[in-house]
């Protein structure tokens, strides 16, 4: 089944360049230059010329402020003409690298690697070295969340509160 989506954190720059015209329009048209309107919404100047040039993305925190010092809500800046590419299939699918991220942790565990404790971002480096792929934290530790859970490794505090390292049991 091929899977039509967009890529996590892909920009949309044609969207953020016509938000930043947007941006610009209502500002010019109400005189402002864009030191006053960052005033206005206590941030400084160059956020502003970020969003009008579309340097950066910005949050939404940026434009409810900007949104508010111009006396409009946050979706009228964002109401432009430009058509975002949306996701259109809305199937539920399981990701397909999870299988090939659990073996490779899996096969980690149980080798000689975890005989002493490793940190999650060691284990996602020796992912990087041992079979050249590249594994993120979050995928890994939920690996190895279920490892732990299936009693095939240990999990133990690490130094830094909020951590931990695993060890092979």
């Amino acid at each position: 089944m091929s899977r039509s989506f967009i890529p996590r954190m892909q920009r949309d720059i044609e969207f953020e360049k016509s938000v930043g015209k947007k941006l610009r329009e209502i500002r010019s048209n109400l005189g402002w230059s864009q030191k006053y309107l960052a005033d206005i919404a206590n941030m400084e100047q160059n956020q502003i010329q970020r969003v009008e040039n579309a340097k950066n993305t910005t949050s939404l925190a940026i434009i409810t402020a900007i949104a508010k010092a111009l006396g409009k809500q946050p979706f009228e800046l964002l109401k432009i003409d430009h058509q975002v590419k949306v996701n259109i299939n809305l199937e539920i699918t399981k990701r397909k690298n999870s299988n090939r991220t659990t073996r490779y942790i899996k096969s980690i565990a149980t080798s000689s690697m975890l005989n002493s404790p490793k940190s999650v971002a060691e284990i996602v480096q020796i992912c990087k070295l041992q079979f050249n792929v590249s594994v993120s934290s979050s995928a890994a530790s939920a690996v190895l969340k279920k490892l732990t859970d299936q009693k095939l490794i240990k999990r133990l505090p690490a130094r830094i509160k909020g951590r931990f390292v695993y060890l092979k049991k």
